[in-house]
């Protein structure tokens, strides 16, 4: 009963994407962990640095996460349909393979490989569009915080210049919210490919 409405295929492929996607999951959680406790740490240190600028980057972080989780929708639809598309694959192949008697009597290697290859190429199409939103993630993040670091540079430069802050300590800040940034876009990123 079960194995008539699921194809093994289906099954096989469907067993096979969720370990490797658990895999992947495990060790996005291990540096997801990581690069929380760095940024934790960097944001400390910005606050010994100059407290003002740093709750001007607070305040603006949160818009680099609303664009992360805007990605997670997008990025669970195609995964999906990346998901449906293998089983069809693998579906395809199963059938193939176990009629491949019946179809070799009656000639019909060609119509088994015309259904194969319309199959695959869909799933080809779907997958180039998963990966394209997958990566486009990183580098849209990326670009954000590159556009909050501009105005922290031109915010914090006429600080210093007007005298309320150091230049030494200007300079210090922007060094480290270089470095802060990799980790917060890294945690950012990884709710849109944990969702993927």
């Amino acid at each position: 009963a079960f194995y008539d409405e699921f194809s093994s295929g289906r099954v096989v492929s469907r067993i096979t994407s969720d370990t490797e996607e658990f895999g992947q999951v495990a060790n996005l959680l291990t540096d997801v962990v990581n690069q929380s406790a760095v940024a934790l740490i960097l944001m400390v240190y910005l606050f010994t640095i100059e407290w003002r600028l740093t709750l001007a980057l607070l305040s603006i972080t949160p818009v680099v996460a609303i664009a992360a989780l805007s990605f997670r929708n997008l990025a669970r639809t195609v995964t999906r349909q990346s998901s449906r598309a293998l089983g069809e694959v693998n579906k395809a192949i199963q059938e193939a393979v176990t009629g491949i008697s019946v179809a070799k009597n009656y000639r019909q290697e060609p119509a088994i490989y015309a259904e194969f290859s319309q199959v695959n190429n869909q799933t080809y199409e779907i997958n180039i569009r998963r990966s394209l939103v997958i990566a486009m993630i990183f580098p849209t993040l990326a670009v954000l915080g590159g556009f909050v670091s501009a105005g922290l540079l031109y915010f914090g430069g006429r600080a210093a210049i007007g005298g309320v802050i150091t230049i030494s300590a200007w300079y210090l800040f922007m060094a480290t919210v270089d470095r802060f940034w990799f980790p917060v876009i890294s945690v950012s990123s990884f709710w849109s490919q944990f969702q993927a």
